[in-house]
Formats: structure tokens, sequence, C-alpha cells
């Protein structure tokens, strides 16, 4: 018998800001292979990096026991961070 599987808004909100961040990450990835400069290889590596990350922590707020605005918050200031890393890797390759 299969489990109804319900995903909580947290966890919509955190799926949402994942599925955007790699949208992102992958734009980002194709810059730095378009400019094909000697560190391509590791900012690419840099950014999907991060992009893991990201997912990593978006997952883990999804299971804190903090309330919902609160891992909302914590979800925001995640994706924040990693879209600022990722400005400052374009920041490299321009």
């Amino acid at each position: 018998m299969e489990e109804n599987k319900v995903m909580t808004e947290e966890m919509e909100i955190g799926a949402k800001i994942i599925g955007k961040a790699v949208i992102e990450a992958t734009k980002i990835c194709n810059l730095i292979t378009e400019k094909g400069e000697e560190s391509s290889k590791e900012l690419v590596n840099l950014v999907l990096g991060r992009c893991e990350v990201l997912k990593a922590e978006i997952l883990a707020i999804c299971c804190c026991e903090a309330n919902y605005n609160q891992k909302i918050d914590m979800m925001e200031t995640e994706r924040a961070t990693a879209y600022d890393y990722f400005n400052s890797i374009l920041a490299q390759i321009s």
C-alpha cells in the first residue's frame, strides 16, 4: 500500500528555492564555460558545490524544530547567502 506523501508548505517553499537556485547555478556554469578560461573547471565546481550546500541546508531547515516563520526566514537567509556567492563568482569572470 502506498502512503500519501504530502509536502508541507515549508517544503514547497524550500523546493521552489532549490529549483530556482539550480537554474541560476546552471546559467552561471554556462557563462563560465563559454568564457573558456583556465579557471573554468574550478569555478564551475565552486558554483555546483555551493548549490549542493544550499540544497542540504534547505532540507535541514525543513526538518528542524523551528516554527513556520523561523523556517522561512532561515531559508531566505540561506538563499541570499548562496546568491551572494554566485554573484561573487560572476564578478570573477566579468
